[in-house]
């Protein structure tokens, strides 16, 4: 899928955005975000816990981390797994299925505050 494809426009984020949610029995907390959009986002995840993502998997309790935004839970599932191995980092797709619509909104009026690149 390329960016054309996409519902969602995304933006690149820093570390000023993360993520916690639970996967099966394991944790996760303060995951930090390569991308954002309405729609889903990039996760980096660390290598040595990316074993348990498998696609289509939910994530429960998934919350966006972030001073400006609502930490409103997200319904979400592993949308894909990018990299395997010995990486210090994997990404890790996350599709948003349904979210509060206060949550919604700030993350479209946040990605629309980014200009676009010309």
């Amino acid at each position: 899928m390329s960016a054309g494809d996409r519902q969602f426009r995304r933006v690149i984020v820093g570390p000023e955005f993360a993520l916690s949610f639970v996967l099966g029995d394991q944790s996760f907390s303060q995951i930090a975000l390569a991308n954002l959009s309405e729609g889903g986002c990039l996760a980096l995840v660390p290598g040595d816990r990316a074993g348990a993502f498998v696609v289509d998997d939910p994530l429960e309790e998934l919350t966006i981390l972030h001073e400006l935004l609502p930490s409103h839970p997200v319904e979400a599932r592993v949308a894909y797994v990018f990299g395997a191995g010995d990486l210090e980092l994997v990404g890790i797709g996350i599709q948003f299925l349904s979210m509060a619509p206060g949550l919604r909104q700030s993350l479209h009026d946040f990605v629309d505050s980014i200009p676009l690149e010309p």
